[in-house]
């Protein structure tokens, strides 16, 4: 119809003085015929009047009558299929989103859902913040354990440039937990504080120097078996009391290396409580750990309230278009606007557990405005002991 009516639809700019439309309207035109995908054609398809506008324009140009016609059969057949299975486009749009992110158009639809979504649990649960974070560290146990193929963990985490909304908001900003694939607990929910060695399970594992004054005002709660949780009290709200959380805790002889009877599968995950602009993991692996494959990046809803286990992750799974990356390695480049100071954070963890950074490969999964009650997780499959 636009080649017919001589319409240039590389140059929207071009096509709106050809044709005598409005810019906006020759924008939408250009980007229905250039895309490659057909959810994009749905993403930037025009209103049914700025149609009518479109195709009176094409037919004065010189657009034939048979391929006008031909235009409006295949409107009239898509709003069809949008009145039987949706009922509107904004519900159809929806559909389209959920079911289809990694491709196409949906893709930005799914992004603007997850904006909405963002400020939606922001004013329900009083609360927001720039970026959640979790970063683990996997390398061998010192002497025998280490042969014996155990791994010590060190998780470095924490929300940065949280800001209450509301006075009386209280929620939990971690949950710490290790377990196996059955979700039976592993050993205590947390080891050794980064920030003050030797200090029991229940002190805050806070890294003082990186946090807002006044961090410390968090209530710990233990829960069934080993888990932790540490909750947000009531306080002042707004930029005024923007606060930062980093955490920091070495776990030693943590886990296995290798696949056993009652695991198969090693798992992190940042845990969403909290909405953030950006939801961020990543992973950090010593040369000499074993691994059966490359990371893989899921993001598992929670709306049970289980935890994210092997056989739960791919029912529960979400749609999620982002994948992991890697950051290179020996050393990992770690450097994030979405963390200041990042760097040195990473550079903290290596020197309190006595490893080098040169030994280490990174992963990283980042998520903008991640859904929640939801985990990003990363995800390997275990080696198989030589």
């Amino acid at each position: 119809m636009l080649s017919e009516a001589g319409g240039s639809v590389e140059s929207p700019t071009v096509l709106a003085k050809q044709l005598k439309l409005n810019k906006t309207l020759a924008w939408r035109a250009s980007k229905i015929v250039t895309a490659t995908h057909a959810r994009a054609v749905l993403e930037f398809l025009p209103a049914g009047g700025s149609l009518e506008i479109l195709l009176e324009a094409c037919a004065d140009a010189g657009s034939s009558a048979p391929v006008i016609a031909g235009a409006r059969e295949a409107i009239a057949a898509l709003n069809k299929v949008v009145r039987t299975h949706a009922g509107d486009r904004d519900t159809f749009d929806l559909m389209l989103a959920s079911m289809g992110a990694e491709s196409g158009g949906g893709v930005a639809a799914l992004m603007e859902g997850r904006k909405l979504a963002y400020m939606g649990n922001s004013a329900t649960w009083g609360i927001q913040s720039q970026t959640r974070f979790a970063a683990y560290f996997l390398a061998p146990s010192e002497g025998e354990a280490g042969k014996r193929g155990q791994m010590d963990i060190a998780t470095l985490g924490g929300l940065i440039g949280a800001r209450r909304l509301r006075a009386d908001t209280s929620v939990p900003l971690f949950l710490p937990f290790t377990y196996d694939d059955d979700g039976s607990a592993r050993r205590a929910a947390i080891g050794e504080t980064l920030d003050v060695p030797g200090a029991g399970p229940l002190d805050l594992p806070l890294i003082r120097q990186f946090c807002s004054d006044g961090a410390e005002s968090l209530a710990v709660c233990q829960l069934s078996g080993a888990s932790l949780r540490y909750d947000l009290l009531p306080g002042p709200i707004g930029n005024t009391a923007l606060m930062t959380w980093v955490f920091g805790y070495w776990d030693k002889q943590a886990v296995n290396m290798y696949r056993d009877e009652s695991n198969q599968t090693a798992m992190v995950c940042t845990r969403n409580f909290v909405p953030a602009e950006t939801t961020l993991c990543d992973l950090f692996v010593h040369k000499d750990v074993a691994m059966g494959s490359m990371p893989e990046g899921v993001l598992v809803g929670q709306l049970g309230g289980m935890l994210p286990l092997p056989g739960l992750a791919d029912r529960d799974r979400l749609p999620m278009p982002e994948v992991v990356e890697s950051l290179g390695r020996f050393p990992p480049s770690v450097a994030t606007p979405a963390i200041p100071r990042y760097t040195e954070m990473v550079r903290t963890v290596y020197e309190r557990c006595g490893w080098s950074a040169n030994d280490f490969t990174g992963f990283r999964l980042s998520l903008k405005y991640a859904p929640l009650p939801a985990s990003v997780m990363m995800r390997y499959v275990l080696a198989q002991r030589p």
